[in-house]
């Protein structure tokens, strides 16, 4: 009996602790809900992401905090030319650096996926801003120092305001007009998948291959052949009516009623009902019709149809395939700007002329900071219409598919 029980205990004890963990992996599996499992892979996604950007901050030496300074107790030029040369370095590195940006860029995206912040994403801007604006307040201090604070620094320091300003929105908007293009491609291979072809296409496809019984009516033809001569021997006419009816059995009119389409044939025979539809072609009793289901107005017209093949029923014969069609607006209010052309006085003085130099210089690099702000604004308003509009076109292909 000891013998028998002990290879058990043996069996036992090392068997248990494994049967207990594969339950527990087993009972952790079944915890864990989708969303949570989503959550966890992008994750695992973001923490490489990260560490190669810590990495390559740490390489630049931007890693260390640089804080933000006014200068206003600064009064060594030396000492302030010294700080506006290591932050326009720091500057030098992160632009010479495409995969800074890159990198948090996409960190950004994962973590909107998952709904956080994420702080590492946001460490170059900070840095970049920081630096910029320690160049513009170095800059403001060594003119006060010197006694030279003129209307030039202030056009210059809007002008780097601005460049950052622009900088930023075109990261901005190259990051979203790329994630417009994977949404295009994909509503475009989902509507293609489908896509209606030609009614030629269609009877080609649903032909019936002959058989025997179609070419049985010949044979009743012919034993019919000299009863039909007689008629016609009786009556010319009757074959002249019979000829002409033949001819308007064979033609068609894709006919309109109101806002209904429909097809008769010669005689006003109904071959395709009259409906709520758009008949674009009809051959042997078969037509492609189209029908809008849904319109969705952004910066345009963009309408939503089904398409397929219908009968004398009036029923899709083979299911229907969903398609758009889209109408851009022109914006006729887009502003026009005129040059208009200054008359200068003959007899300013020096002084006066180079006063009205400087402001109109001034209004020149004012004009073109404002034309290229709204260069921005109507190009990200155009993305975000057409993010809509993507949108838009998914939820009619799932709705209609």
């Amino acid at each position: 009996m000891k013998k028998v029980l002990l290879p058990l205990i043996i069996l036992a004890t090392f068997t248990f602790p494994i049967f207990c963990q594969t339950t527990a992996k087993v009972r952790l599996e079944q915890g864990v809900s989708a969303e949570e499992k989503r959550i966890q892979e992008i994750e695992n996604q973001i923490y490489p992401l990260e560490k190669e950007l810590w990495k390559l901050e740490g390489s630049l030496n931007l890693t260390s905090v640089i804080s933000k300074r006014h200068f206003s107790n600064f009064t060594d030029e030396a000492r302030i030319n010294s700080e506006i040369k290591r932050n326009q370095e720091i500057l030098d590195k992160i632009n010479s650096n495409p995969r800074l940006y890159s990198l948090a860029n996409k960190i950004n995206s994962l973590y909107k996926g998952i709904n956080k912040t994420s702080r590492e994403g946001k460490t170059v801007r900070d840095i970049e801003k920081v630096a910029r604006e320690n160049i513009r307040n170095g800059n403001l201090r060594l003119n006060e120092l010197n006694g030279k604070k003129v209307e030039k620094d202030n056009e210059e320091d809007k002008d780097v305001a601005h460049e950052s300003l622009m900088a930023e929105l075109d990261r901005e908007l190259q990051l979203e007009e790329q994630q417009l293009l994977v949404e295009k491609r994909e509503i475009e291979q989902l509507v293609n998948e489908n896509k209606v072809g030609s009614i030629d296409d269609f009877l080609s496809e649903n032909a019936k291959p002959a058989t025997a019984d179609d070419f049985d009516f010949l044979a009743e033809e012919n034993n019919s052949d000299s009863g039909m001569e007689d008629f016609l021997a009786e009556d010319d006419s009757k074959a002249d009516i019979l000829n002409d009816k033949a001819a308007k059995n064979t033609e068609f009119k894709i006919d309109l009623q109101g806002n209904n389409h429909g097809v008769i044939d010669g005689n006003g025979k109904i071959l395709i009902p009259y409906r709520d539809w758009e008949i674009k072609e009809y051959k042997d009793g078969i037509a492609k019709v189209s029908i809008e289901v849904e319109s969705f107005e952004c910066n345009g017209n963009n309408r939503a149809f089904k398409q397929g093949f219908v009968d004398a029923s009036g029923e899709f014969l083979d299911g229907y395939s969903v398609d758009f069609e889209s109408y851009s607006y022109i914006d006729v209010n887009y502003p026009v700007y005129l040059k208009l052309e200054t008359i200068h006085s003959y007899d300013e003085t020096n002084e006066q002329r180079s006063a009205r130099e400087r402001k109109e210089a001034r209004q020149k690099r004012e004009n073109k900071r404002r034309e290229e702000e709204k260069e921005r604004k109507a190009r990200a308003k155009r993305i975000r219409c057409e993010k809509e509009v993507a949108s838009w076109k998914k939820r009619i292909i799932n709705q209609y598919r």
